[in-house]
């Protein structure tokens, strides 16, 4: 079991995830997206 600490997370604000979309392809974010929620939040 991964147990991620509050501290160390970062929370993306609008800007953050505007500048990301901007440099990547949707399906990349995708793919980001489901891996934070598999790794970190523990969503299948």
């Amino acid at each position: 079991m991964q147990v991620a600490l509050l501290s160390q997370i970062k929370v993306f604000d609008s800007r953050r995830v505007e500048r990301l979309l901007a440099n990547i392809e949707s399906k990349e974010f995708a793919l980001i997206k489901q891996r934070i929620k598999e790794n970190i939040i523990g969503i299948d």
